[in-house]
């Protein structure tokens, strides 16, 4: 008489195909958490600079400098600072020879997928690896740390 029951052999099998099918659920997850976090941080970086423009005219024709603070974002965008949810992410302003403003934001030290996925939005994006403007973000390897978006452009002088 035989005994009704699974083999070990029909066990395994059905562990590795959950475990591949989990797998393959995780990288794509994955994937998708870190393109909205780029977009996010695309977004936010675009958001300060409409912010700087204002701060611009607002204080008499200079630009701001260092971190973002609360104050600087109850007053030109009428919420908090941007948050990442990662301590390691944060945005300040910065200038360069060419450019008097930029919008800085320092990246996640440990998260090579959200720089691989702000490199590939980073052309259409304007955000670039250097503060003088000339490698856009993404083109080293591996991607820097620290990314700059120009808010305002020197005009070359006559």
């Amino acid at each position: 008489m035989k005994k009704r029951g699974f083999t070990l052999v029909e066990l395994l099998v059905v562990f590795i195909i959950i475990g591949v099918l989990s797998g393959m659920l995780l990288l794509t997850t994955l994937s998708g958490r870190d393109k909205a976090m780029a977009t996010r941080i695309i977004s936010d970086m675009r958001t300060l600079k409409s912010a700087a423009l204002m701060y611009y005219h607002e204080e008499g024709k200079k630009w701001p400098i260092g971190p973002v603070s609360e104050a600087f974002c109850s007053k030109y965008l009428d919420r908090k600072a941007p948050e990442s949810g990662d301590e390691n992410l944060w945005y300040g302003f910065d200038s360069s020879d060419q450019t008097p403003c930029l919008v800085v934001a320092n990246l996640p030290s440990e998260s090579f997928g959200l720089r691989k996925k702000l490199a590939s939005m980073a052309s259409e994006a304007g955000i670039f690896e250097d503060k003088s403007l000339t490698r856009i973000y993404g083109e080293t390897s591996p991607p820097p740390q620290r990314v700059y978006m120009p808010v305002a452009v020197k005009s070359p002088s006559p």
